[in-house]
């Protein structure tokens, strides 16, 4: 047979996932020839042999790739070869073009390395940093490009001669693996405890500071725990005395705490495991996963639900229906859990068999100590998540007793990913570790190289390059100092990360964020790479001035909230460059651009622009932020029309029972001056601030400790309320089934009045005060008039504009129930309902919708 010789250039996630190894023994397989090479943004193979061989090959490239790569392009092309070749080789890398590379993601311990560091006879023996080129840290440990060790935090650890044996052997599972190391050769950890003066003092290392850190969880001690991302608090579940403590150090009295789950046995003894859930949780990005509770027979004296999850765990971890786990990641994970595992076997008999709990059968909270544990972010509210050592030490001296550290630096902070089952489908409400800085693919192509700042809560940054976005990890509320810095710092890694070079800058519309000052300041001086002339145009785009005062810099799109939200989802969503949907932006704040806060918007859209059709009502908001933080000013202000028609009076507001203000009747005669006034008084159609209302109406949320709060307990009381409803006879719901929702339309705009609805509920509840079930049952029926009022107009507007596809977006559509009425709404209207698939509904999703906006007003530029 006659030989050919071709080049092949495979570009994706082939860095340090073991995919030239893979390709060695591929081609040792197909009796191939030829070289790969690492070029950086690509794997480039000189492959030479008969016909059959190389197409064998080729479809071995696509079909049999390892698990951590992913081939997003094979490039072929037919070459004069010009050396003869005795075999396959993987030669030196070399540089590659900039603008295509990607790190891979931190990924949880492989299954080999598992058993490797669970037998007694191997190396890697109890060894928790044993990794390979299937799984460990990635993202995390690295510095820039390309990805080689010396690029890495693992530079710190020079390599022993089996390790470094291991390293360079093409046909070993560690070649090239970055992270490799051994006992003789790698980090190792460290327990510490805080002398009476606050320096660290060492109290064990290496093996026993587990054995003694898994002995202080036992013991109901708060644990800080460094991860592959930062440091995690750590503390026994099934204690509520130690939950309550962690609680009351961290000044959160009642954000939900997310678990870290044994097994996935265990997992589904204390909540409902459907295929999904499953599926997420035994996948090796290991995210949080938000599973619901399993719900008892019983009922709460008040009518509430009571659940299993409960009696398990400490009912103090989440007060919500649902709760959020994961299963163990990193090999400190698995040893921590099988000390803990020991321990309570040797004090108690013997309680777990070495198979595990099935989860079917009863299970007693004492069994189950060491099996649930509080593994929430280290980080005090606002602030981004702890990452070195002394840091720790400094930041969580007043919530950690003690400290399990290791020596192997984190050089690129990332939370956990959390997930959850938004009408039947995957909706991530973080996307961070396991999955950045994976790139999402473009609809279009845009030849500049875009950075977008992202909002200013829930931030992530974003930069393109030809046909692919990189999404940084999440990086939180950039309101903060801190936080802000750690943005500035985000954008600087992504761009060495990816090697992109950004010359446009994208931003929020809001003059004041952090985020928008951040990106003219870059713009301005031109902070990646060489500047570009400025662009000199209207609305979105404007030149940066420099601090001389000359137009200098990149170009600037200011892209406003609600289009970046709906961008996202038509990208996500892969919709062509010519796409128009109606948009759906249901949150809780965006900066308006009739001087209004926006948040329940109704939008025909494209990439390159947007108009505003439809809206909820705009109502008063006494104190602005205010009102964001005590739902009750939300309640006066919603009201308020009422008393100035005539329906209701203003003692009708102020004799609504349990609405916390801060300072009182003082405070509520206030905000009624200010609302009869019209003093310190914001306007917003925020759907976020009408669910707040509703929570505190109802007594369910009277106050904001987090973000989402109200909101997410409403979810909660709603679920609470459809299971009670389907169990009442009708005889006794009080009235409480649906409301029906008022649309009006005023000037061409298509308005959906949620404060006329927010008067109906006051109604309902003073018609059934003494029943102690009813704001259960109106939590449900309140849920489900919002999603029929705001379906409903959007109907109406793609009637209108014979627009046929509403994307949805926003905080509000991590709601499942109101996200499946409204797609359900829509359905059977036969319009087609859109949603994010592999980005947050949430301001997570932001950079990536001002990349395309930007992208679009780009190319209409040309």
């Amino acid at each position: 047979m006659s030989s050919e010789c071709l080049k092949i250039q495979v570009r994706g996630v082939v860095q340090g996932v073991g995919f030239r190894p893979f390709i060695y023994r591929l081609a040792d397989r197909c009796d191939i020839c030829g070289t790969v090479c690492n070029l950086g943004n690509m794997v480039e193979i000189i492959a030479c042999g008969d016909r059959a061989s190389l197409d064998a090959f080729l479809e071995g490239i696509s079909s049999e790739n390892p698990p951590l790569s992913r081939v997003d392009d094979v490039s072929v092309t037919k070459i004069s070869p010009t050396q003869s070749f005795s075999g396959f080789s993987v030669i030196e890398s070399r540089r590659g073009e900039a603008g295509n590379s990607i790190i891979p993601p931190d990924m949880a311990m492989c299954q080999d390395c598992l058993s490797e560091m669970s037998d007694p006879e191997n190396r890697h023996f109890d060894y928790p940093f044993t990794v390979c080129t299937n799984c460990g840290p990635r993202y995390t440990i690295a510095s820039s490009l390309p990805y080689d060790r010396d690029n890495t935090s693992m530079i710190d650890f020079p390599l022993c001669s089996v390790c470094g044996r291991s390293y360079s052997d093409p046909g070993d599972r560690r070649y090239h693996a970055q992270p490799v190391c051994c006992p003789h050769c790698g980090p190792e950890h460290s327990l510490w405890a805080l002398s009476g003066s606050g320096e660290p003092v060492l109290l064990k290392s290496g093996p026993d500071s587990l054995d003694m850190a898994a002995s202080l969880i036992l013991s109901g001690k708060i644990l800080a725990l460094k991860g592959y991302g930062g440091f995690h608090l750590v503390c026994d579940a099934t204690c509520g005395r130690s939950v309550r403590e962690l609680r009351k150090r961290l000044g959160r009295p009642d954000q939900p705490f997310s678990l870290m789950v044994r097994d996935i046995e265990a997992a589904g003894s204390i909540a409902v495991i459907g295929r999904t859930e499953r599926r997420l949780l035994m996948n090796q990005r290991r995210p949080i996963v938000v599973c619901d509770k399993i719900t008892g027979d019983e009922q709460t004296e008040s009518g509430g639900s009571c659940y299993v999850t409960d009696r398990i765990i400490s009912p103090d971890v989440s007060p919500l229906h649902n709760i959020g786990m994961m299963l163990p990641y990193s090999g400190t994970h698995h040893l921590l859990f099988g000390r803990l595992r020991r321990l309570v076997s040797e004090r108690s008999g013997n309680l777990f068999s070495d198979e595990g709990s099935s989860g079917d059968g009863p299970v007693q909270k004492e069994d189950c100590a060491g099996t649930f544990l509080v593994m929430t972010s280290a980080n005090m509210p606002g602030l981004p998540m702890v990452k070195e050592n002394d840091e720790a030490f400094r930041a969580l001296r007043e919530v950690a007793d003690y400290w399990l550290t290791d020596n192997r630096r984190i050089l690129n902070r990332a939370d956990d990913t959390v997930i959850r089952t938004v009408n039947g489908s995957q909706m991530f409400l973080r996307r961070s570790r396991g999955y950045v800085p994976e790139r999402i693919r473009m609809p279009f192509s845009c030849p500049r190289k875009i950075a977008a700042v992202g909002a200013e809560m829930n931030n992530t940054v974003s930069m393109s390059s030809d046909d692919f976005v990189y999404l940084s990890q999440y990086i939180g509320n950039t309101k903060h100092v801190a936080t802000s810095d750690y943005h500035r710092e985000t954008l600087q890694a992504l761009s060495r990360l990816s090697g992109i070079s950004p010359d446009v800058m994208a931003c929020d519309l809001h003059p004041g964020f952090n985020t928008t000052k951040t990106a003219e300041a870059m713009a301005a001086d031109g902070l990646f790479g060489d500047p570009v002339s400025g662009c000199v145009g209207s609305g979105s785009i404007d030149p940066v001035s420099s601090a001389s005062g000359k137009t200098a810099g990149s170009p600037l799109f200011r892209i406003q909230h609600h289009h970046a939200h709906i961008c996202s989802v038509m990208g996500d969503n892969m919709l062509p460059s010519d796409a128009e949907v109606i948009g759906l932006a249901l949150d809780g704040v965006g900066y308006g651009t009739d001087g209004t806060v926006w948040g329940g918007e109704i939008m025909k859209c494209s990439y390159a622009g947007y108009e505003r059709l439809g809206s909820l009502k705009s109502r008063p908001m006494p104190g602005a932020d205010l009102a964001a933080y005590y739902p009750a000013r939300m309640i006066f202000g919603m009201l308020y029309d009422y008393v100035l028609s005539g329906e209701m009076d203003e003692s009708d507001l102020s004799s609504i029972p349990g609405l916390e203000f801060r300072h009182g009747e003082e405070e509520k005669a206030a905000v009624l001056f200010q609302l009869k006034n019209n003093m310190n008084i914001a306007y917003t159609s925020s759907a976020g601030r009408f669910l707040d209302a509703v929570s505190a109406l109802l007594g369910i949320c009277p106050k904001r400790t987090y973000e989402g709060g109200p909101a997410m307990a409403l979810e909660s009381a709603a679920v609470a309320g459809r299971r009670l409803r389907e169990r009442m006879p009708v005889a006794e719901r009080h009235g409480s089934g649906s409301f029906e929702p008022v649309i009006t339309e005023k000037n061409g705009m298509i308005v959906f009045d949620t404060g006329r609805l927010l008067k109906d509920i006051l109604e309902r509840s003073r018609e059934g005060k003494d029943d102690p079930r009813l704001k259960y049952l109106l939590a449900d029926a309140a849920q489900d008039a919002f999603a029929r009022g705001i379906s409903d107009a959007a109907v109406r507007i793609c009637r209108k504009t014979g627009i046929e596809i509403a994307a949805l977006s926003g905080g509000v559509c991590n709601n499942d129930y109101i996200v499946r009425t409204i797609a359900a709404c829509l359905r059977s209207e036969d319009i087609l309902p859109l949603t994010p698939k592999n980005l947050p509904a949430g301001d997570g999703c932001i950079s990536h919708g001002q990349v395309l906006a930007a992208a679009a007003q780009l190319s209409d530029r040309k």
